[in-house]
């Protein structure tokens, strides 16, 4: 106890308005959750950049200052839609089961899809998509999306419930080259319908800091509307709409 005291008051003395409150021994953190279960808080993350990661990280706290790290919970499947990378990822509880779900690709630098993993303790996790039930990618109706060498096509899943069912957002492109947040529905949080694009702009890209476009979204509902805030060429931008598909 007295160590843990110790440690929250050196983080909290910390001058900087952002306190430092967990450096792991043999990675950083990247793309995270944090969730609140019934034994004190779950952290899980990318301990590496990118498309480096082929396992996903965990530590827990009592108070959201001192962390423990863990073993990570979740690995890459050799020859799976995931072989390759595990990367941003939302994590959300639906009827006393918890879901997480994930970009991945089974190819480096290849195409992304999105699949969901179980758990009912926040410590084992189970994967739910594989080769009976099949990754998520966009519609190529209206996506970019190809089976191999389109990684910005599908990625950073964000969800959200709405009517009694559950609505995914993720950034995409359109087959005319320009970025896109896009939308797909599920009741259950495993196999979804995509519902197209809710926000496009012109993809953009700089010789020196590369292309970019929308990422890591995130969808809040206040007072009857829609905030979509993204990432977009290394900036954060915001738009609102009146319903979830229809946003800007």
């Amino acid at each position: 106890m007295a160590t843990s005291n110790t440690s929250r008051r050196d983080i909290l003395d910390q001058p900087a308005a952002f306190k430092l409150v967990y450096t792991p021994d043999d990675h950083y953190v990247n793309g995270h959750n944090i969730v609140r279960g019934p034994d004190g808080w779950h952290l899980f993350y990318g301990g590496h950049g990118g498309a480096e990661n082929t396992q996903r990280e965990h530590a827990t706290s009592d108070d959201l200052l001192t962390w423990t790290t863990r073993e990570p919970f979740l690995r890459s499947d050799p020859g799976g839609w995931d072989a390759c990378e595990m990367g941003d990822s939302c994590t959300i509880e639906h009827e006393g089961r918890w879901y997480f779900v994930y970009h991945g690709s089974a190819e480096g630098n290849g195409s992304r899809c999105i699949g969901t993993a179980v758990s009912d303790d926040l410590w084992h996790w189970t994967k739910v998509t594989g080769a009976d039930v099949p990754p998520f990618h966009p519609d190529t109706t209206w996506s970019a999306w190809e089976p191999t060498g389109q990684p910005q096509c599908c990625k950073d899943p964000w969800i959200i419930p709405h009517d009694g069912a559950f609505l995914m957002y993720y950034p995409s492109r359109t087959k005319a080259g320009d970025s896109a947040i896009a939308v797909a529905r599920s009741d259950d949080l495993i196999c979804w319908e995509d519902q197209g694009p809710v926000v496009t702009t012109p993809w953009r890209a700089n010789d020196v800091v590369g292309p970019s476009g929308f990422e890591v979204p995130r969808v809040v509902v206040h007072d009857g509307k829609f905030y979509l805030f993204a990432l977009n060429f290394w900036r954060l931008e915001y738009s609102i709409g009146d319903d979830p598909f229809h946003i800007g």
